[in-house]
């Protein structure tokens, strides 16, 4: 039996990072025309306090680019339902 070479690949988290606020944005947008923040701005908050696994506001509150953590709340709110975000992901 040969012994087979594995190779491994290794991601950093930067590039998780960056890959899942893309896909998310793609998948689960956000339509901000009438607002000053981006799509990229918000998910960037939620990754940010799913993967530190603290909260939108503390991100928003030691972060200089993010928008305020009432902002983000906010959009979350009025665009984001919990169906909608579900039939997205499993589509």
């Amino acid at each position: 039996m040969k012994n087979k070479e594995t190779t491994e690949i290794y991601l950093e988290d930067q590039e998780v990072h960056k890959l899942a606020v893309k896909e998310l944005v793609k998948h689960m947008g956000f339509d901000l025309s009438d607002k000053e923040t981006s799509p990229e701005e918000i998910w960037e908050v939620i990754v940010q306090a799913a993967a530190k696994q603290t909260s939108i506001e503390q991100i928003c509150q030691t972060s200089e680019l993010a928008p305020s953590g009432n902002t983000v709340r906010g959009i979350i709110r009025e665009q984001l339902s919990l169906e909608e975000a579900e039939d997205n992901t499993n589509a």
